[in-house]
């Protein structure tokens, strides 16, 4: 069977981790950190080995369609969690599962595709001198995807502000198609970041004993910044729906400004038009057909009838 282990370090007992070999480490009851790729052909097996979880457990772990959630299981816990997809050719709201099985001994984690919080995590162990404990590396982690959150929502916000200036400057139809992905990616964002908040709150009231105090604090304030995470999101979204309105009275405003031009230049030149029109006939009697002047005499009282409209309508306060 090949080895779906990414890394795995053992917790000293004087502080700081050791990379250890998984299996040994887990067998031998060690303290461990077991981080496995799930996308593995054998993970199933790797788990059933090491870990024994029952079979609606074990489904639900491994479950490609996931959501956010905290399930107890005596005194572990199956904790599935979502991080920003920071992959090359990757959209942020694409975001990447990340899979927790813990008790008071070991933290198993997995995930299908890479995930900057857990290489996060493996690089701040890997200087600590401090005791590490399963609590520990599941509050350091959850604190590490939220802090991968927070540079995207603040480019998302960053664009929207963009976007919106230039919805006010050129109010371009074009910007639709920013405003319309600017909603999308809030809403795809919000659609697993609301019930990661839900997982949190539901991991402070496990009742773990290898949750300490200081690790439920940590717990608290990460679900405050979660809490604010998706404020920002459903304010996001809503400012977005406001400037596509302002956009669409902006270019309603301008196309009826562009039709009332039209309906003015028509009202103007429809009188004119009449008299050419009466005046063209081909029928005997047309007056002035004699004087050779009269084209010229017609043509001044076009002109007046021109300048009596524009005075009219300025009056009507037309323009």
């Amino acid at each position: 069977m090949s080895d779906p282990v990414l890394f795995a370090y053992g917790f000293n007992k004087g502080g700081g981790v050791t990379a250890v070999d998984a299996s040994a480490a887990i067998k031998g009851g060690e303290p461990v950190w077991v981080h496995l790729d799930s996308s593995h052909g054998d993970i199933r097996e790797w788990l059933n080995e090491h870990i024994g979880l029952d079979d609606h457990l074990l489904d639900a772990l491994l479950d490609e369609e996931t959501r956010p959630r905290a399930i107890r299981d005596e005194d572990a816990a199956l904790i599935l969690l979502r991080g920003v997809n920071l992959n090359a050719d990757s959209s942020p709201e694409d975001m990447v599962t990340l899979r927790v099985y813990a008790d008071a001994r070991k933290i198993v984690t997995m995930r299908g595709r890479k995930l900057m919080a857990a290489t996060d995590v493996e690089n701040l162990l890997k200087l600590t001198q401090k005791t590490v404990t399963s609590g520990s590396v599941l509050c350091s982690l959850i604190n590490h995807l939220l802090g991968r959150m927070a540079p995207v929502l603040d480019s998302l916000d960053d664009t929207l502000d963009a976007t919106e200036e230039l919805v006010v400057e050129q109010g371009n139809a074009d910007l639709r198609g920013e405003i319309n992905a600017i909603r999308r990616q809030a809403i795809l964002l919000r659609r697993y970041i609301a019930p990661q908040r839900d997982a949190i709150f539901q991991i402070r009231n496990l009742g773990c004993d290898w949750l300490d105090e200081i690790q439920h604090e940590q717990l608290i304030e990460s679900h405050n910044h979660v809490q604010r995470y998706v404020e920002d999101l459903d304010a996001m979204r809503e400012r977005a729906q406001i400037v596509k309105e302002e956009l669409a009275n902006i270019l309603s405003e301008r196309m009826n400004r562009n039709s009332f031009v039209l309906t003015v230049v028509a009202a103007i030149f429809l009188p004119i038009s009449f008299l050419t029109g009466l005046l063209g006939i081909n029928v005997g009697g047309i007056p002035g057909a004699a004087n050779d002047q009269a084209f010229w005499i017609f043509v001044g009282i076009l002109v007046l009838v021109v300048v009596f409209q524009v005075i009219l309508f300025k009056r009507m306060k037309w323009f």
